[in-house]
């Protein structure tokens, strides 16, 4: 009977360092437990399967062909090339300078200055203002289009060609998108415009007696009010508030004040005209007057204001006297010369 004899061998597995038994003809070496991993194997190994078992190989330098990582000295096995990355993520500042971004070589990722304004570009973390537009690297003078930010009061921000830039505000009249390119801050179909009032056909903002608001192409403007006979729209723009069938109807007189001159109550606000004179009131009992008009009484007698019993009085005097002259006879007719000589004629 044949004694088959048996060596024992120091094998690192999944569980460590083992001792196995091996045949002595037997051609299989196993020095690492799992192919593509560095467990058994030196610092600048991994494990890689041959036809004697596991072994530790060598790490790969650059540039060479690899299938995993743990082949390549780098640690980085990109695009089936063993690569040195001195950053991780492409287009991004992850363990770069500042004025830096991570860009891929030939040889791995790279750190590399960020580009000058004008540089072509794929990603704004390219450039050194941080900004990529339409493939070519901008500077911003402000942040955000159509804002006030970082600009100057008179200015707002505009989208440029190379970049975001403060412009000054546009005048009335001049063309326009938005609010905020205006002076005025009024964009009205596509114009700057400034408002003096708000709502046109109102008095809204101007003088209320003489003016209305109008809008033009310079924006809403208080204009004067139309006078009789001119053309218009509606009552607001006629100086007598009424427009009829087109046309601005004449302005009511205005009432006189107390002490103007009038020639009839109804010149005054008063509606009382005494004296040649708009009044509070009219004269009491004894004042002058000229008119019934002026007195309280409305009776004037003799130039005084007089209440009803003086005037009986005084009617009934006046009334005695003319019958009284009226009932007397009326004094001889004196004779003539004539009358004489015909008195005689008729005697012979």
């Amino acid at each position: 009977m044949m004694l088959l004899s048996c060596i024992r061998q120091c094998v690192l597995t999944s569980r460590g360092f083992r001792c196995q038994q091996q045949s002595p003809d037997s051609r299989t070496q196993t020095q690492c437990p799992q192919p593509l991993s560095s467990l058994g194997c030196n610092r600048n190994q991994y494990c890689t399967t041959s036809s004697t078992g596991n072994i530790c190989t060598e790490k790969k330098p650059v540039d060479s062909t690899c299938a995993d990582p743990v082949q390549c000295l780098s640690g980085t096995c990109r695009n089936k090339r063993c690569k040195q990355d001195e950053c991780p993520a492409v287009d991004t500042s992850i363990d770069c300078m500042p004025t830096q971004y991570c860009s891929p070589g030939e040889r791995g990722n790279m750190c590399v200055d960020k580009k000058a304004e004008g540089a072509r570009c794929s990603s704004s973390q390219q450039c050194i203002w941080n900004v990529c537009e339409r493939g070519y690297c901008v500077r911003d003078e402000c942040p955000q289009p159509y804002m006030s930010t970082r600009c100057l009061p008179s200015q707002f921000c505009s989208p440029a060609p190379r970049g975001n830039m403060c412009m000054e505000k546009r005048s009335n009249s001049a063309t326009c998108q938005r609010d905020i390119e205006c002076m005025s801050n009024t964009c009205r179909n596509q114009r700057c415009v400034s408002d003096q009032c708000t709502t046109p056909f109102s008095t809204d903002g101007c003088s209320v007696m003489t003016q209305y608001c109008t809008s033009t192409i310079s924006g809403n403007q208080c204009v004067t009010r139309r006078g009789a006979g001119e053309p218009c729209l509606v009552s607001i723009q006629c100086m007598s508030n009424s427009c009829v069938g087109g046309t601005c109807a004449a302005a009511a007189p205005i009432p006189k004040r107390n002490g103007a001159p009038c020639d009839s109550p109804s010149e005054c606000a008063s509606t009382f005209c005494v004296l040649g004179s708009c009044a509070a009131t009219q004269n009491s009992l004894g004042g002058l007057c000229v008119a019934a008009t002026d007195c309280q009484s409305a009776t004037c007698t003799n130039m005084r204001c007089v209440g009803s019993s003086l005037l009986t009085t005084t009617t009934a005097a006046t009334t005695a006297a003319t019958t009284a002259a009226t009932a007397a006879p009326a004094p001889p007719t004196a004779c003539t010369d004539a009358c004489t000589a015909r008195v005689r004629t008729e005697a012979l």
